[in-house]
C-alpha cells in the first residue's frame, strides 16, 4: 500500500495508461486563500505551478497523487503541456509545439509501472487541449502544419494530397 501523504494538487491534463494515471501541468502545494477569489486565479491560488512536470499515480492506485513521483518532459523547453492521451500502453504528450510519446510498461519483475520516453516529434504539437481526438486508427489532431493521425507507431499526414497548406488558413481557436 501508499505509505505516504496524499496530495492536494491541480492540473490540466490526465490520461490513464497500464492502470497509472498521469496528470500534467501540474500546480502544487493547494493553498488557497479565499479572501483574494476575486481577484484571480494567480491570487487564488498560492502553490507553484510546473507547467512541464507529469505527476504519475501511485502504481495500481490511480486515484493517490505523489507530488514527489514525477516525470519532467523536456523540461526548460518554454512549452507547457496541453494535453495527454493514451493509446494502448503509450502516453501522448502534447505541449505547444512537440509531441512527446512515453512507453508504460507494467514491470514483469514486482508489478510496478515504467515509463521511458520513445519518441518526440517536433512540429507536433498542439495549441488546445480540443485539438485532439480519439479515433479508430489512433490519436488524431490539427496543429498550424496540418491535420494528423498517431496510429501508434508512426504519425499519418492527413493533408499531404488533399489540402495544400496554403489553402488551411489556420487559426488557433
Amino acid at each position: 500500500g501508499h505509505k505516504g501523504e496524499e496530495t492536494d494538487m491541480l492540473y490540466k491534463c490526465s490520461a490513464e495508461v497500464n492502470g497509472q494515471r498521469f496528470v500534467g501541468n501540474v500546480a502544487y502545494p493547494v493553498v488557497w486563500d479565499a479572501s483574494k477569489k476575486h481577484e484571480g486565479f494567480d491570487q487564488f491560488f498560492k502553490g507553484r505551478v510546473y507547467g512541464d512536470r507529469i505527476v504519475r499515480s501511485v502504481s495500481g492506485q490511480p486515484d493517490i497523487l505523489v507530488e514527489d513521483n514525477y516525470l519532467s518532459v523536456l523540461p526548460n523547453d518554454g512549452e507547457e503541456i496541453i494535453h495527454m492521451d493514451s493509446l494502448n500502453n503509450q502516453l501522448l504528450v502534447f505541449k505547444q509545439n512537440t509531441l512527446i510519446v512515453i512507453d508504460v510498461e507494467v514491470s514483469t519483475e514486482n508489478g510496478d509501472v515504467v515509463s521511458s520516453i520513445s519518441s518526440t516529434y517536433k512540429f507536433k504539437g498542439i495549441t488546445k487541449p480540443y485539438h485532439a481526438a480519439h479515433l479508430e486508427q489512433g490519436i488524431a489532431f490539427i496543429n498550424k502544419f496540418g491535420a494528423f493521425i498517431f496510429t501508434g507507431d508512426d504519425i499519418l499526414d492527413i493533408t499531404t494530397e488533399r489540402l495544400e497548406l496554403k489553402d488551411w488558413n489556420w487559426t488557433d481557436n
